[in-house]
């Protein structure tokens, strides 16, 4: 019995110095293939990124964000990054997510650190099969809708890109992820203020006009305040603001109307509305604000301002004409003048002789737009 007793425990000695020589050498396996070496940590690069919030980041920043673009397209589970602390990555993440229109596969994420090794952790908003098929469909209805770009100036282009977005896309705030994406506007044809932004950035892009997404606070008409997107774009060297969301009302009839009151504005007219937001480059110039540009953006009030006006009639083909004023009190001078005064039939009888007689010169409608110091102009033609 007592042989019998020693034996069991001799054995079990020896399964347990099997064990532990076994877990010594799993340990040296996975020591030697880096899986458990916390002190070993990998070499991070920066990227040659331009992007505009890329350049913006700081050189650790610059790293994460560069390791998270490389790898995230494949839909890994995590993605080792340099050690960021929580708000780091926030930043890095937004930057990302602005400087990309592509990346609409995941909106947020964690950080998760194991030893002296840190990973961002995606939470993913659909798997890699709906991104490819959504992808594509993104793809193929920019693509369609390029299709009519002209071959002229980066001005021409972005109004084409402008029109084209909002003629096809209707406001939407329904809470409703997609919408904030490119997503909501070449797929769904319904967005909000994020998505509009960054399918403007998708095109313009396509097309060789660099943009900007900027983020801050806009004011409505009716005085509320919001969080809101929209964008800088870049012509000939010279940075102009567009919220193209602002261009897409949403009207009482259900009809979609294509405005330009916010194509290309200067700071000061951005200003009026909008704030709380940072752009690195000076936006000061007007000559490709959308009134500017066409001759009908007055600093004036004068016989000139009337026969400009005139101009403006004579050269319409769909019945009306806008004009802005620089500021409010030129706009009440010229409603006073013009409508009060009777000084738009000079207008429209100087117009009606470049229209071979054609127009109704004894009245007209208008409507006027005193948050923009905007006049809408409609005329008729006589049967």
């Amino acid at each position: 019995g007592k042989g019998k007793r020693e034996m069991k425990r001799l054995s079990k000695v020896l399964v347990c110095l099997a064990a532990t020589l076994a877990m010594v050498l799993l340990s040296r396996v996975l020591f030697s293939t880096g899986l458990l070496d916390f002190t070993k940590l990998p070499e991070f690069k920066e990227g040659s990124y331009t992007d505009y919030y890329y350049l913006e980041l700081d050189s650790t920043q610059k790293k994460t964000y560069t390791a998270i673009r490389e790898s995230i397209y494949t839909f890994p589970v995590q993605i080792e990054i340099p050690a960021p602390d929580s708000g780091s990555l926030s930043h890095v993440l937004d930057a990302l997510l602005c400087d990309d229109p592509y990346l609409f596969m995941f909106d947020s994420g964690s950080l998760m650190t194991v030893g002296k090794h840190n990973y961002f952790v995606p939470d993913y908003l659909m798997g890699i099969e709906k991104y490819e098929q959504t992808k594509e469909q993104v793809e193929k209805a920019a693509d369609d809708m390029l299709a009519g770009l002209p071959d002229s100036s980066d001005y021409d282009k972005e109004l084409f890109i402008h029109d084209a977005i909002i003629n096809s896309c209707v406001y939407s705030d329904e809470d409703i992820i997609s919408e904030s994406t490119v997503e909501g506007v070449f797929v769904e044809g319904r967005a909000k203020c994020s998505g509009y932004s960054r399918a403007f950035k998708l095109l313009l892009e396509k097309a060789g006009i660099e943009s900007v997404l900027i983020h801050g606070t806009a004011t409505d008409y009716d005085g509320n305040s919001v969080k809101h997107m929209w964008n800088a774009v870049n012509l000939d060297g010279g940075w102009y603001f567009t919220d193209i969301t602002w261009d897409d009302p949403v009207s009482d009839d259900g009809e979609n109307y294509c405005r330009h009151t916010f194509f290309n504005m200067d700071t000061a007219m951005l200003n009026r509305t909008h704030s709380e937001y940072s752009f690195t480059y000076p936006c000061t110039d007007i000559s490709q604000y959308y009134y500017a540009h066409n001759n009908a953006y007055y600093n004036v009030y004068n016989k000139d301002t009337i026969l400009s006006i005139a101009q403006l009639i004579a050269e319409s083909e769909n019945g009306e004409v806008e004009f802005m004023f620089a500021d409010a009190s030129l706009f009440e001078t010229a409603v006073q003048k013009l409508f009060k005064g009777e000084e738009i039939y000079r207008s429209l009888e100087t117009a009606n002789l470049k229209k071979d007689g054609r127009l109704v010169t004894t009245s007209v409608r208008y409507s006027l737009d005193y948050n923009a110091n905007l006049i809408t102009i409609f005329f008729e033609y006589k049967d």
